[in-house]
């Protein structure tokens, strides 16, 4: 199907003919849903404003724990939880108690850690301390930042985009209910006119 066809069959799709056939309501309906399309289309610069405004503000935080953040090895005092019947079983991690040691202060520090539920006792793993030595989260990644922007910005498009279908669909449902109220009065009309005319039998 060429390019000017598809043409032809959008615009009688959308009753922009002057076709003596199409009321004023359908015309309405079609302006409605040109005019919501038209809006999701314009809101994409818009979603792409936000994403990136997320993107700077994920990227200062990253580098914010990156510098307040390090990473050290800690040692399993214990095996994780083993999986079965209850929540352990659909958790993605658990906790052991551990102890590591920090460069920045004397001695050894024992706490517990965020580990994967297969975890042994003496498996090392690796943990974030920030410049207090408390056991924090992992600093934001590049891939972080990047995601989040993303779906920041995608989610942003995909809400208005949700709320113009929303109020189009409200306004086609009122449409419909003016446009079969016209119908029915215009049957009764008819089926009048029908019953009161001269009759020859």
């Amino acid at each position: 199907m060429t390019g000017s066809m598809r043409t032809r069959r959008w615009w009688r799709f959308a009753h922009l003919r002057r076709n003596p056939l199409v009321r004023g309501v359908d015309r309405l309906e079609s302006g409605l849903l040109a005019f919501a399309v038209a809006l999701a289309i314009l809101s994409v610069p818009f979603a792409v404003s936000i994403g990136t405004s997320n993107f700077t503000q994920l990227h200062e935080q990253s580098t914010r724990q990156l510098a307040d953040r390090h990473a050290v090895t800690a040692t399993a005092l214990a095996d994780a939880p083993i999986a079965g019947m209850g929540r352990i079983a659909t958790e993605q991690t658990t906790k052991v108690p551990a102890h590591w040691s920090e460069s920045t202060l004397p001695g050894r520090a024992d706490g517990d850690i965020v580990v994967p539920p297969a975890t042994k006792r003496g498996d090392q793993i690796q943990i974030w301390l920030d410049n207090t030595g408390a056991v924090v989260r992992a600093p934001l990644t590049a891939n972080d930042v990047t995601i989040g922007a993303i779906c920041t910005g995608l989610l942003t498009w995909l809400g208005i985009a949700g709320a113009l279908t929303g109020l189009f669909l409200l306004a086609r449902a009122g449409i419909n209910r003016g446009r079969y109220l016209r119908w029915h009065r215009e049957w009764q009309l008819f089926d009048t006119n029908n019953h009161s005319g001269p009759r020859f039998w």
